[in-house]
């Protein structure tokens, strides 16, 4: 998707912006290197994961959504285990997605409430 394609170069010359979006501290992005990750069983391309050069820090996973997609989650969670076991993380993670519009956002499935409840899954939308 030409969105998809967008915000991956956003986040790559400025990877400070994900962190703003976030309402974190933009500085944050020099501890990581952002990529979009194929994953091998799916074949699927992530919009992007930032990976921590630091050990220790967390991953982001990131998902840009301008259209209404009621199997989102599913699939980004989806992605987001497979790459967590084939690379056997060790760390803490967070999967973010980013809505156009808040009422594009369907809703995070009732099955994610520990991932939200933890602060695993967020979906933000533009203020």
């Amino acid at each position: 998707m030409r969105t998809d394609s967008l915000f991956y170069k956003v986040f790559q010359t400025l990877p400070g912006t994900f962190f703003e979006l976030l309402e974190e501290n933009s500085q944050l992005a020099q501890n990581y290197n952002f990529k979009a990750v194929e994953l091998k069983e799916l074949a699927k391309r992530t919009d992007g994961v930032f990976l921590p050069k630091r050990d220790g820090d967390p991953i982001y996973f990131v998902e840009v959504q301008f259209q209404k997609d009621e199997d989102l989650y599913y699939r980004l969670m989806q992605e987001v285990f497979v790459y967590l076991g084939q690379n056997r993380w060790q760390h803490g993670w967070q999967a973010v997605v980013f809505w156009a519009k808040r009422s594009l956002d369907t809703g995070i499935p009732r099955c994610y409430d520990g991932e939200v409840q933890t602060g695993y899954l967020r979906s933000q939308n533009p203020r």
